[in-house]
This record gives C-alpha cells, sequence and structure tokens, in this order.
C-alpha cells in the first residue's frame, strides 16, 4: 500500500455552509451521493493548511485516526490540525493542485514556524515562468532549483549543488550569467564574469596525494584531456588540449598567458626530475604512413596589427632565478638528442641547430645569426666554419680552430682593369694569417687573356708564384706554390694582376684560400 503525506499549516479558517458537513476551520464537501461524510470527523482540526486542493479516485484521507472515502473536493482556505493526512490508493494515489487560470503559482508550504514563507520551503508550479521551482529560507523564500516546463532544462539559481553520485549528462554549461549556450558545441561549457578586483578562478581542480606505505606508486595527474582519432577518413587537426589567454580590454593589462605552468617543491623528500612542463611527441606501432615534421615543440608568434606597438618580439625566453641554494651546472639551454643504435636510419643532417635563411624586412639596426652580448668567452669541442667574418679581425682572439677557407670571385672587368680584390681581412693587432694553401678555379669563356700574372698579395707583397694569364686557355683548377716565406702581422690577403694588364680575355678566376689565423697576444 502507498502513502503520500500531505502535511500544511494554517493559512485562514471560516465555517462551512449548506450541505457541507460542518466543522470550525475545515470545509468538506461530499463529490459522490454513496459517501456520506456525516460523522466521520469527531474532533476539532487546527493548524494543517491546504489551498485548492482536490482529491480523485479511490482515495482515503486519514486526519486525527479518521477517514474519508470517495471522491472529495476541499476549496478555499482549510485548516487540518493533529496527524498526517494521508491518501492510500492501491493502483496509485494522486493529488491535484489547480489554480484553475494561468500565471499564478500552486505549490506546498513545509515551515517550521505558525507563519507562511518563514524558516521552511516552498515547492511549486510557477505558472508565469512555467516552471517547476523548489525554494528555501529562514525569513523569506528564495528559488534555489527549477525546471523549465516546456524544454526540461534544470537550472540551480541559488546556493551549492552537491551530488554523492556521478553525474552524466549530454550538454553541461556552467555559467553564473545564466546563459545556456554551449560554446563550439562543446559537452562541457564553463562560464565566469567578474568586476572584482581580486584573484578570480573560473575552474580549481585540487589533488591531495599523502599515499600512507613508503612504497611504488602509480602516477598522479590532476588533469587528463585525451582526444583520439581513430576515424578514416580526413581530419583537419587534433587538439589534445587548447588553452587561450584573449586580452580585448581597452584597460591596461599587466600580462597575458595563453598557459601557466609551475612545478613547485617544498618538502624534504629528494626529487629527480622538477620540470614546469614536459611536451612529447610518440611515434610507434608499425603501420606504414609519412609525417613530414614531428616537432616536441612548436612555437608560432604572429604580428599582425598596423596600429600594434611591440618593443621586443621574442619567440622563446628561457630565465633561471639563482636566489639560494647550490646549484651544480646552470644551462639556460641544454640540447640533447639519444640513439640507441638499432633501426633508425638518418637520410640528412643532424644539426642541433639549424637557422633557417629567411627573407626578413630590412631593419634600422643589423641582423644577426647569433647575437652574444655576454663578455664570457665560447667554448667548442668542433670545429667552425664561415664564409667570412664581420669586421677587422680585432674580436677573434684566442682561436684556437682548424683551418679556414675563404673565396672570391675574380671576374674578367676586374682582371682587365687591374682590380686588386681583398680575399681575406686583416685579422687584427698581434695576430697574422698562416695561408696554407691557394687553389685558383679558372672558368674559360670564349676568349683568353692575352698578358699579364694573376697573384696572391698579402700586404702588397707577392707571396706565391705568379703563372702567366694567357696559360689558361680552357677550364682547368690551379695550385699556387708559396715563393715568399717572409711575411707581416695584421695584414690582409688579396688577389690582383701583376706585370701588363691584359686587354682581351672574358674568362673568370675563383680563388679559394686555406688558411689559420695565428694570436701571438
Amino acid at each position: 500500500m502507498k502513502k503520500i503525506i500531505l502535511i500544511v499549516f494554517v493559512f485562514s479558517t471560516y465555517t462551512m455552509q449548506s450541505q457541507d458537513t460542518h466543522y470550525q476551520g475545515v470545509r468538506v464537501k461530499n463529490m459522490s451521493s454513496s459517501q456520506p461524510l456525516d460523522n466521520i470527523i469527531t474532533t476539532d482540526v487546527n493548524g494543517l493548511y491546504h489551498k485548492s486542493v482536490a482529491v480523485f479516485g479511490d482515495v482515503a484521507f486519514l486526519i486525527n485516526n479518521q477517514t474519508f472515502t470517495g471522491n472529495n473536493t476541499f476549496t478555499g482556505q482549510n485548516v487540518f490540525n493533529g496527524n498526517n493526512v494521508t491518501i492510500i490508493n492501491e493502483s496509485g494515489a494522486n493529488l491535484l493542485l489547480n489554480s484553475n487560470t494561468g500565471a499564478t503559482n500552486s505549490g506546498v508550504y513545509m515551515s517550521e514556524s505558525g507563519t507562511i514563507n518563514e524558516i521552511g520551503a516552498y515547492v511549486y508550479y510557477s505558472g508565469s515562468a512555467n516552471e517547476f521551482r523548489i525554494s528555501t529560507g529562514t525569513t523569506s523564500l528564495t528559488d534555489r532549483y527549477s525546471i523549465a516546463r516546456n524544454t526540461g532544462n534544470h537550472d540551480f539559481k541559488n546556493g551549492t549543488a552537491t551530488f554523492g553520485n556521478d553525474i552524466y549528462s549530454h550538454g553541461l554549461v556552467v555559467d553564473p550569467l545564466g546563459t545556456t549556450t554551449n560554446i563550439a558545441s562543446s559537452v562541457l561549457t564553463v562560464k565566469n564574469q567578474s568586476t572584482s578586483t581580486s584573484t578570480n578562478v573560473t575552474q580549481f581542480i585540487d589533488v591531495d596525494r599523502n599515499n600512507t606505505t613508503d612504497s611504488p606508486t602509480g602516477e598522479t595527474s590532476g588533469l587528463v584531456s585525451r582526444v583520439i582519432n581513430s576515424s578514416a577518413n580526413s581530419n583537419d587537426g587534433i587538439y589534445g588540449s587548447q588553452l587561450i589567454g584573449r586580452n580585448t580590454a581597452s584597460g591596461n593589462t599587466g600580462f597575458v598567458y595563453g598557459s601557466f605552468s609551475t612545478a613547485d617543491h617544498s618538502g624534504s623528500g629528494n626529487v629527480d626530475f622538477l620540470t614546469s612542463s614536459v611536451l612529447r611527441t610518440n611515434i610507434t606501432g608499425t603501420n606504414t604512413s609519412t609525417v613530414d615534421f614531428n616537432r616536441g615543440f612548436g612555437i608560432d608568434l604572429t604580428i599582425d596589427n598596423p596600429n600594434i606597438t611591440v618593443n621586443n618580439a621574442q619567440s622563446m625566453h628561457t630565465s633561471i632565478q639563482m636566489n639560494a641554494g647550490t646549484i651544480g651546472t646552470a644551462t639556460g639551454l641544454f640540447l640533447d638528442m639519444d640513439y640507441d643504435g638499432d633501426g633508425v636510419t638518418v637520410t640528412g643532417d643532424i644539426n642541433y641547430v639549424l637557422i633557417n635563411n629567411d627573407v626578413l624586412p630590412t631593419p634600422t639596426g643589423n641582423t644577426y645569426a647569433i647575437k652574444s652580448n655576454t663578455t664570457a668567452p665560447s667554448d667548442f669541442a668542433g670545429s667552425i666554419t664561415a664564409t667570412s667574418f664581420i669586421g677587422d679581425g680585432s674580436q677573434l682572439t684566442g682561436i684556437n680552430a682548424g683551418a679556414l677557407t675563404k673565396s672570391v670571385n675574380y671576374t674578367a672587368s676586374q682582371i682587365l682593369a687591374g682590380t686588386e680584390v681583398e680575399v681575406i681581412a686583416a685579422p687584427g693587432s698581434g695576430m697574422f694569417i698562416d695561408i696554407i694553401s691557394v687553389n685558383i678555379d679558372y672558368i674559360h669563356n670564349t676568349t683568353s687573356f692575352n698578358q699579364g700574372e694573376i697573384v696572391i698579395r698579402q700586404n702588397g707583397a707577392n707571396m706565391f708564384n705568379t703563372p702567366q694569364l694567357s696559360v689558361f686557355s680552357s677550364n682547368a683548377l690551379y695550385k699556387m706554390d708559396l715563393s715568399n716565406p717572409f711575411f707581416a702581422k695584421n695584414n690582409n690577403v688579396s688577389v690582383d694582376v701583376a706585370g701588363a694588364l691584359p686587354t682581351t680575355g672574358d674568362g673568370q678566376f675563383t680563388v679559394y684560400v686555406t688558411y689559420k689565423i695565428i694570436n701571438t697576444n
């Protein structure tokens, strides 16, 4: 047998008339001639309130151990005092609260005091809002929860909602602003708007890992976001996580971070690795495919606003704050490649650092591939190769590198004019150029040079043998021999024409000088 208990409190009283049974504060109207109501209630009733209550079907009321049976209608404001009101129907008991008009409320009050709307709850249907609502309060009632009649949307209006079990939803919007729009068709949308000047956090996940046994444990994650693409069709792209920090304010902003990751350590236990962020790409399995670029870390800095002023554009900034403690080795940037020696084939170069030759705007200052403002020395275990060095060579002090090779093109117009062309600039005070070898590559055109000699000079003096230009009548490589063993410090190396200048010829020489810079300072 099912029981539905309705407890309602005093609102007003009146005396029943006509064919109704008369009791102070109660109006009971007989809707069934086969179920008389005379002499059913034997005691006075006070304190139980209902408004516009209709009871249908085979039901019974138990009031102070008294029973109503049949179809009974209670209208107006009525007071019942004593025990619970019980509706019994083995086929299903129903209680109908009908305002018989629109835009009004119909519901049940539950109170701890003798006054309605105080210290209790109100469960009702709002005809004006077309919502089922639950209200609670201490001195006045406030809507806490509602279900929209037409859409079925749920709204926790005030207070904190606590769920002891799982929540399942096809789409969830958490928004103090009261909107119900899922951004980008997301399953979970969390919105926040704050006018406060204090710290504003939209979502906070706090995990306290405190295992009670000193044994290896699994990893602890505050948040795991995973996107799996298992489609056989093409996809534009996959984001495992997309974090956006967007500033559209007209006021000044101290910083805008798309992502801010912190790894803190303040305990007494040892830590093998303390890293604020770890980025990793994995290529596993045995399937056949092609990946154009496998990048562990990609940085894209875009400036596209004709009215913006960016004082410093830096695609990456690494910083070490050394304030206290003992540090073994401090490295601003560490590059590492690992190879296990099994099954890897590299068809191109292996570069620890690769700088692309891009088309750049012309700056007011200079363009540098690498610019070091520190006065600290640089230490290279390997060799350094460059097509040229900028400056007079005075910045190259202390270099103990291997041999370098410098080349220049000596054109037909320069040869016919007897123009001296510098190959290597003077290295600076206390340094000299140790020429190891000189090779020339002659490219013949149509006419040979008729006279003159090609010479290699150091501070104007001929250092190598001087072959006649006229001997070059076809493409040829020629190694020049040292003829003058005497030379001086801080002299340059150049190529020139000696003797009578040629009047004919249209070939070209490329001069290769292999050398070392010796520092005697």
